[in-house]
């Protein structure tokens, strides 16, 4: 393990460090307890996945202000792979929630000890917001029975959902519903409204901050008082009986056709949940200059989601809810991950007789209120009107999520991304260029007028690199201008923009250079990169040109060609 970077904490750094986990620790027990619910697991599981996990990560991982423990979507995901496979409530089913977290561990670790972090950057953001967005309106669909006091099965799709609540709503109970009404009343208020009214009220800002932080756990102690003294048992799901102090140290059971049929969905909560930790901790390295190295960050979530696996605890991710708490309220160094673990396992046996009597309509009601930020549409809007296809992606990725779940929401936003990017190459942006008088620019003829053209010559620039899905597409290109232009004895093809011509693209451009070269047609090509001219310069292509025929600049090309030249 790395603890270079907690050994060095000294001075005002460790005070910061200890308030800011002690102001997540506030945050985290709730959402603990909130996100072990909504994935159909005793409510200690997710205090059990806030201890160790916490810890190794903060003993591995490169992120100072990165919360690692349980988070809404991986918990939604958790909750929709184990469902089909054990009922809620079973030994058999937290089992598998265990054997989730090691084969993302697993998998995680692997990818980080090979280096292969980067392999994560191919997941565009379009289908990453799209999935988030349809996984919180799951996850809001999924708390309103407890928030209704509703015994309905929260599984589905959202259609079902809906469907489910709609004909249950006539057994709607009064008091879970103003109990959960008006604990999302006040942590709106505490979000949004209460740190203008304190600031107003002359109170600095680190108190104000502090104020609105600590609502939820606030909240949590008050209505557990409540539920305790006043006889409203009767119509309130409580949250039950609780284990305190630490976690039982095993090993997930060692059943091959149950770690078979979990290794696709643990995969995805793997990526997953690196993935919202990593963006989380990629904005806030550049708010602060600090380093985030991927690979470290792969290692690290990890080895949190496999001590989550050994310690009865379920699939962890970096939170964004809380990271941004955790920043905001100071922490300098990975220690504040310390401090925050550390309080939640003294809460666990100080608060655990206090919080049995927790109604689920206030986790609930945390929950909704946590995933709220993630239905972002003004993005979306934003994306739609910048470029349709990546609009498309999200909202594909969107309604898969919602029509067919998350796992495979998830890969049909993926697919519609890499099919949007094949087709992207596929057809290159291909023009052709005149020269800007007094100038050394060359730019597009279709779109600037009064450029400096040569009848006798054809400039074609290509902005992509070349492979076997886009060659068609540049010979279609320079055969339907010769076509229109049967004055034009030279083609010289500017590449400054190609980087790479794999074996199918190089063979259209052999052809190219003999059939034009048998119709009169002399082909050339100009700023062709160093290492591609390398590689270029073992090919027939290269004994078809010849030196005299590769430019270094379109302004030697036209100098050597033109009449007059440049």
């Amino acid at each position: 393990m790395r603890l270079a970077g907690l050994a060095s904490v000294t001075g005002g750094d460790l005070s910061r460090d200890l308030i800011a986990g002690a102001v997540t620790a506030v945050l985290l027990v709730p959402q603990a307890l909130a996100y072990a619910l909504l994935a159909g697991l005793p409510p200690e599981a997710g205090l059990y996945a806030a201890m160790l996990p916490a810890l190794f990560y903060a003993c591995t991982g490169t992120s100072p202000a990165l919360s690692v423990g349980p988070v809404a979507v991986v918990s939604l995901m958790t909750a929709t792979s184990l469902a089909p496979l054990a009922a809620q409530g079973s030994a058999a089913y937290w089992q598998d929630a265990l054997i989730l977290a090691l084969l993302a561990g697993v998998m995680l670790s692997g990818l980080g000890l090979l280096r292969l972090g980067l392999l994560t950057g191919f997941l565009s953001y379009p289908v990453m917001s799209g999935f988030a967005m349809g996984a919180a309106v799951l996850i809001v669909l999924s708390q309103l029975p407890q928030i209704l006091g509703l015994r309905l099965n929260a599984a589905g799709d959202a259609a079902s959902q809906t469907l489910h609540l709609l004909q249950a709503l006539p057994q709607t109970s009064i008091t879970p519903l103003a109990v959960g009404a008006l604990s999302i009343a006040a942590l709106l208020l505490a979000r949004n409204a209460l740190p203008r009214w304190l600031t107003a009220a002359g109170l600095p800002e680190p108190v104000t901050a502090t104020a609105c932080r600590t609502m939820p756990l606030l909240l949590v102690l008050a209505t557990s008082l409540g539920a305790a003294h006043l006889p409203l048992h009767g119509s309130l799901q409580l949250v039950g009986r609780l284990a305190t102090g630490l976690p039982r140290l095993a090993p997930p059971p060692l059943d091959w056709n149950r770690w078979r049929a979990l290794l696709g969905p643990a995969a995805l909560i793997g990526l997953v949940g690196y993935l919202e930790g990593i963006s989380i901790a990629q904005v806030l390295a550049r708010r602060h200059r600090h380093e985030v190295k991927a690979n470290r960050e792969l290692a690290a979530i990890g080895l949190a989601n496999l001590a989550a696996a050994f310690t009865q605890g379920m699939p962890v991710a970096g939170s964004l809810s809380r990271s941004v708490v955790n920043d905001a309220a100071g922490a300098r160094s990975r220690l504040a991950g310390v401090v925050a673990a550390v309080l939640v396992i003294a809460s666990s046996v100080v608060l655990a007789p206090l919080l049995e009597t927790l109604p689920r309509a206030v986790l609930a009601a945390i929950i909704v209120v946590a995933v709220l930020r993630l239905l972002d549409w003004r993005s979306l809007l934003r994306v739609w009107r910048y470029d349709r296809a990546d609009g498309l992606a999200w909202a594909v990725t969107t309604a898969g999520v919602l029509a067919v779940g998350a796992e495979i929401g998830f890969v049909a936003g993926l697919a519609m991304s890499l099919l949007l990017y094949i087709w992207r190459t596929a057809n290159p942006h291909i023009v052709e260029v005149g020269h800007v008088p007094n100038s050394n620019l060359w730019v597009e003829t279709d779109r600037h007028h009064d450029l400096e053209l040569w009848p006798q010559l054809l400039l074609v620039r290509i902005d992509e690199s070349l492979f076997f899905g886009n060659a068609a597409a540049v010979q279609t290109f320079v055969m339907d201008k010769l076509g229109k232009r049967p004055e034009v004895s030279d083609v010289i093809l500017i590449c400054s923009a190609v980087n790479a011509v794999d074996a199918s693209a190089l063979q259209m451009l052999e052809d190219l250079c003999e059939s034009l070269g048998q119709g009169g047609v002399t082909v050339h090509l100009a700023e062709v990169k160093g290492p591609l001219r390398d590689r270029l310069e073992h090919t027939r292509l290269f004994e078809l040109l010849g030196r005299q025929r590769l430019h270094a600049s379109v302004a030697t090309a036209i100098s050597a060609l033109a009449s007059p030249p440049i």
